[in-house]
């Protein structure tokens, strides 16, 4: 998981960095634990300023937008500067309609004293897609989030700057 008081390398601590010691609470929503639906889990790493909400099982309307509403309902939220929704594990989809309220919902919860920047982690092309039409609609208005959908974690975590960039020989 992502979270803890870091670790003398600056990097973040978890399972994107499993050399990295956990520590510290983590905030953690399951919703829906049946075999077929899907759930997730937040975690925040309140010294870096991070949050992280790992998505698994089939991905619904309910779930991302009560995720939203965990990660902004905690008293940490206010020391997150930036962040990453993984849906790597997630499968499904949603309609035009479900992404548009998913939107609003963000919106509603978006902090409006300092500018986030998040990323999405999507593997699969249905997945990248949905979630690109997910950045081209929040983009629509005056909103405090630089959001950014990638393919691959660690780009993911250079745009957020919490690693360095590949060596390229």
């Amino acid at each position: 998981m992502l979270n803890g008081a870091g670790a003398a390398t600056g990097k973040i601590p978890g399972a994107i960095f499993p050399h990295v010691p956990v520590m510290g609470p983590v905030v953690t929503g399951k919703v829906a634990m049946s075999g077929q639906d899907g759930f997730f889990e937040i975690s925040i790493d309140r010294r870096h300023g991070f949050a992280c909400i790992r998505h698994q099982g089939t991905i619904s309307l309910s779930v991302l937008n009560e995720s939203v509403r965990l990660l902004a309902g905690s008293p940490d939220f206010t020391h997150i500067a930036s962040g990453l929704t993984d849906l790597r594990k997630a499968r499904g989809t949603l309609t035009s309609d479900e992404i548009m309220s998913h939107v609003r919902v963000v919106k509603g919860f978006l902090p409006q004293d300092r500018m986030l920047k998040w990323a999405i982690i999507a593997q699969t092309n249905l997945a990248y897609g949905l979630s690109r039409v997910f950045d081209m609609l929040l983009d629509t208005g005056n909103v405090q989030i630089d959001l950014q959908v990638f393919r691959d974690t660690h780009d993911a975590m250079v745009w957020l700057g919490l690693t360095e960039n590949r060596n390229v020989s």
